[in-house]
């Protein structure tokens, strides 16, 4: 479908759109589309405000994921040579975008309007968005399995995945190895520090033991000093009295 080129203006965001998730973003964009048209389809004939409400509700999320599959395309697509069939699917990507901001308006246009005319064009706006989106689909599928576009990329990507999970894997049981060997070690510490204490509270009643054994020494050394100290008296005593007596004589 060759289409003249359109450029949206490009939405700031304040974080950065992560490569590979445009292909799980577009199945929302596909789906549903889909099933906003065929509720109206079922409402045209059991007419519910009920299903009318469920319809907006999922418009406005079929182009919020439309949008986000725009932008997660536009980052993907920088992982890949940028040639005519990438743009040309970029290009009806946008149309697609603005395809769902009508369909969300002329929705609102039904529901105040309410007049035959205004809700029939709503409906044809519908199915051609519908019908741009199965293009853009199909433009999407020929990307992959017939150009092969990011194909490697993914392949890299999956090689790794599994490369990282076995990484984890180990570092999960080495982990497991060294929280065992350091509950080891503190199970270890704790004996040795209660081995310790028992030591210290022995090592305190034998320097009581000690002590009482110093004080008992001191106190037998002074009372041997007290012995020779009368001995000595005594032996001086008697020589005093020897002598006078050898003196008188």
């Amino acid at each position: 479908m060759n289409l003249p080129p359109i450029n949206l203006p490009k939405i700031p965001i304040p974080f950065e759109i992560p490569q590979m998730m445009h292909p799980y973003v577009v199945y929302f964009a596909i789906a549903l589309p889909i099933v906003v048209l065929l509720l109206e389809i079922i409402n045209l004939i059991v007419k519910k405000r009920a299903i009318g409400v469920i319809s907006f509700l999922l418009a406005l999320l079929a182009l919020a994921t439309t949008i986000t599959a725009f932008m997660t395309g536009n980052t993907d697509a920088n992982l890949a040579n940028i040639d005519s069939v990438i743009q040309a699917h970029k290009n009806l990507g946008a149309y697609v975008v603005v395809l769902s901001m009508v369909v969300v308006v002329f929705k609102l246009f039904s529901v105040m309007i309410r007049t035959g005319i205004v809700k029939a064009l709503y409906l044809m706006i519908l199915i051609v968005s519908v019908g741009f989106v199965a293009n853009e689909a199909m433009s999407g599928k020929d990307l992959v399995y017939k150009n092969g576009v990011n194909i490697s990329k993914c392949k890299n990507l999956e090689k790794q995945n599994k490369y990282l999970q076995i990484k984890n894997n180990t570092l999960r049981a080495f982990n497991k190895q060294k929280i065992k060997e350091v509950e080891e070690l503190n199970t270890t510490i704790k004996s040795l520090e209660e081995q310790i204490k028992q030591l210290n509270i022995k090592i305190q009643s034998q320097n009581k033991e000690i002590e009482k054994l110093t004080t008992k020494k001191s106190n037998i050394s002074i009372d041997i000093i007290s012995v020779v100290k009368d001995i000595n008296s005594s032996s001086v005593e008697s020589n005093q009295t020897n002598e006078s007596n050898t003196t008188a004589i």
